[in-house]
């Protein structure tokens, strides 16, 4: 249980129940899209369920994170502050990985291949969601190593699960 002697606004079981419904949308999608009656289904809602469903986890757990940050430092992926310099990579932390999906420019929730900036048909989840985005006048690319930020996700917010 958190130390802080607050509440948090978030509902913490809505917010588990979303985090479910955003794990299982990403594993079965491939089955989902190998069943013919549910392609065009899948290829119409996905993704925005997707990114939907990502933002507003993002935007809980930061506030999680505001009343207990024992979690924030935690790295679940790599953050390219300046896609222009290839030597500004380092690891992502969990806080950072919250606030790059909140303030993304495009989400891709699926494998993007060798060329990013050509491939826009939809593909299969792999593990990675990866985000373009700007700061301070640069443009960033981020990979979140999903399985871990669910990880975390899952780990935060059963601290503040009430008994």
């Amino acid at each position: 249980m958190p130390t802080v002697d607050a509440n948090p606004l978030v509902d913490i079981r809505a917010l588990r129940s979303d985090l479910y419904r955003l794990v299982v949308l990403l594993l079965a999608d491939e089955n989902v899209v190998e069943v013919e009656a549910f392609r065009d289904l899948a290829d119409a809602h996905h993704e925005a369920e997707v990114n939907r469903l990502l933002i507003w986890i993002a935007i809980a757990v930061r506030q999680l994170l505001d009343l207990d940050g024992a979690r924030a430092g935690h790295r679940c992926g790599r953050l390219l502050p300046d896609l222009s310099d290839a030597t500004s990579e380092r690891e992502l932390t969990f806080r950072e990985a919250c606030n790059k999906l909140v303030h993304a420019v495009e989400i891709i929730p699926y494998g993007l291949g060798d060329d990013p900036a050509t491939i826009r048909e939809r593909a299969r989840f792999e593990g990675r969601i990866t985000i373009r985005g700007r700061w301070r006048g640069k443009s960033t690319h981020t990979v979140i190593d999903f399985r871990r930020f669910a990880e975390c996700c899952t780990a935060l917010s059963g601290d503040f699960l009430q008994d």
